[in-house]
């Protein structure tokens, strides 16, 4: 991907197709990108993932990641819906705690540092 010359790294990329027009302006903001990062020789180069506070991949990450774009773009329309359902108010706000994750679960409660007694 690119060589270690006098003057620092030196990348030596190339597309394995033509890029679509619609790809040029995403390559050239990569290419932008790259261009700012540092390499240094003598350092192991290590993967991390940034939406863990460990820096690893996990699959809970991955899917709490989805989850929470899929609920971001989804909680107003849910909201609007659920609010128009004709069954009592006390079901009405269990799916709403439902949804947005409020649920007092034990993980919920955890997460707010409640003390869970057997």
């Amino acid at each position: 991907m690119g060589n270690n010359t006098n003057d620092g790294w030196e990348w030596k990329l190339s597309w394995r197709t033509a890029l679509f027009d619609s790809e040029i302006q995403m390559a050239d903001n990569f290419l932008g990108e790259l261009s700012q990062q540092q390499i240094q020789p003598n350092r192991e180069d290590r993967c991390s993932w940034k939406h863990d506070q460990t820096g690893y991949y996990s699959t809970k990450s991955g899917y709490d990641l989805i989850w929470e774009a899929q609920m971001g773009a989804n909680q107003n329309l849910d909201f609007v819906d659920i609010w128009k359902l004709k069954i009592p108010s006390k079901s009405l706000v269990f799916a709403w705690r439902l949804i947005r994750d409020r649920l007092p679960t034990r993980m919920n409660l955890r997460r707010r540092q409640v003390v869970i007694i057997k």
